[in-house]
């Protein structure tokens, strides 16, 4: 019985022993291995640590040294940031990131004319070229309808990759925004979200006003975004000049005002008609309502331009009523498209009977059945044979500026809009915008170090102590015995 007790005795201690042991060497072996092969998983509902295949196919084609700074400082440094940009310099050979610290390097802070901590630095020594994304448009909260934040979005990912892009690029692309007649974007605010928006995709952006300035020749693009007053004989002349000359133009109506002068211009001259009237849906399956309004989900048609968007299942959404319907004749020489349109059960009626509706009373349709809302138009222009004259015409200028109205949705607006001014300008394999990643609180994320030092003490401390104390009670219960 004695010689019993102690073989007990010894096989509990030696248990005991060989678990702290095994813990040891296994928290040992996996910290060695996640050293040296990078085993840590993303676990992150949005992928926030995952570089998706748009940045990939970014960088695998890099040739160019590239240093992304980051400029943070102790108390304000952010792992999620630091952990992304790791992404991109494990990504190249041509990729280096440098962490600056600003409060010690106010010189750094000069030279790049940094304003807020976190913010980031992509610069390319071979071109000269340098892009700063500042912290306030990295992360974004997202309010519900009932003004609470249900979740947050990083764009970090997409303003490097395409601020990669741009310094990189010895001909980036040259965007002119039209000014001059009461646009939408005379509002500072707006004019800021467009700008970001473009240079966020790796363009370059400068204003023109359409009165008093000709169309410059390095103009890849004129956009037009919402005018409210006409265009005179002249102004509209600029335009058709540029545009013969193998020149794009996109041109979003501001459903609110009718202009008869450039619709005119572009009825006698592109064959196609921007309506004065509103456009909605008898199948409420194409409205989505919100407490700040209705929106009409359009149906996007197949298209180069729309493919991608087809392809996830993304849809695209305008303003139920302020949105004007297009009518294109077929015209020889003139190639139309329509990328977006309503559904079969689509209807349009005056602003009048709109209000009407609105107000519950009795109104009228004018027309039912598919309504075309944008348009993508090419022919061959007199002055330049080598090309062709794109036009863009859609029926609402909300498409420019949907995430600035509203963010809480996926919708693909902004998507669409990069998509056809890099396909109009000739780079039609451009890649797609990057889309913003959720940070979803309740999901770990990667080396977030409370976490770290949480799983730390489990694996260290808190399971040995409970195999240790296991290994106690099994030695003083066989001493019993």
């Amino acid at each position: 019985m004695k010689n019993r007790k102690i073989k007990f005795r010894l096989e509990g201690a030696a248990l005991t022993a060989l678990v702290i042991v095994a813990v040891i060497l296994l928290n040992l072996i996996f910290g060695i291995l996640g050293e040296r092969y990078d085993l840590k998983a993303d676990i992150t509902g949005g992928g926030v640590f995952t570089l998706s295949s748009e940045t990939k196919e970014v960088v695998s084609s890099l040739d160019k040294d590239i240093t992304v700074y980051y400029a943070t400082n102790a108390d304000s440094r952010s792992t999620r940031y630091r952990e992304i940009l790791g992404e991109f310099e494990k990504s190249s050979e041509f990729i280096t990131v440098t962490e600056v610290n600003v409060d010690t390097d106010p010189g750094f802070t000069r030279q790049y004319q940094i304003k807020n901590y976190n913010s980031v630095v992509v610069e390319c020594e071979a071109t000269g070229k340098k892009r700063v994304v500042d912290n306030s448009i990295i992360e974004q909260s997202l309010v519900n309808d009932n003004g609470i934040e249900n979740n947050k979005v990083n764009y970090l990912e997409g303003y490097v990759s395409a601020a990669i892009r741009y310094v990189t690029s010895d001909d980036p692309l040259m965007i002119y925004v039209a000014m001059g007649h009461g646009e939408a974007v005379e509002n500072p605010s707006m004019l800021d979200y467009l700008m970001n928006m473009l240079y966020a995709e790796g363009m370059s952006v400068k204003i023109v006003d359409l009165t008093t300035d000709e169309i410059s020749s390095d103009a890849d693009m004129l956009l037009i975004a919402g005018p409210t007053v006409d265009f005179t004989d002249a102004e509209i002349k600029k335009m058709d000049d540029y545009l013969e000359e193998g020149g794009r133009v996109q041109y979003y109506s501001n459903p609110s005002y009718e202009l008869p002068g450039i619709n005119a211009y572009f009825e006698q001259n592109w064959s196609v008609r921007i309506n004065n009237d509103c456009v909605s849906d008898k199948n409420s399956g194409y409205i989505a309502q919100s407490l700040s309004g209705n929106y009409l989900i359009p149906v996007i048609n197949e298209h180069s331009m729309t493919s991608f968007l087809r392809a996830v299942g993304t849809n695209i959404r305008v303003l139920e009523g302020d949105t004007n319907s297009i009518e294109v004749t077929e015209k020889e020489g003139i190639e139309a498209n329509v990328l977006v349109s309503t559904s079969e059960s689509g209807v349009s009626m005056t602003r009048e009977d709109w209000v009407r509706k609105n107000n519950r009373e009795n109104y009228s349709i004018s027309k039912e059945g598919k309504q075309d809302i944008t348009l993508y138009l090419r022919k061959n222009p007199l002055y330049n044979t080598e090309t062709s004259a794109r036009l863009l015409v859609s029926g609402s200028c909300y498409m420019l500026f949907d995430r600035y109205f509203d963010s809480t949705g996926g919708y693909g607006d902004k998507d669409l809009v990069i998509k056809s001014i890099n396909y109009m300008s000739g780079i039609e394999d451009a890649p797609v915008s990057v889309a913003s990643k959720n940070v979803i609180k309740e999901k770990m994320e990667i080396l977030d170090q409370n976490t770290l030092n949480v799983c730390i003490i489990l694996l260290v401390g808190v399971i040995p102590l409970i195999m240790f104390a296991y290994g106690i009670y099994v030695f003083v219960r066989r001493h019993r015995l």
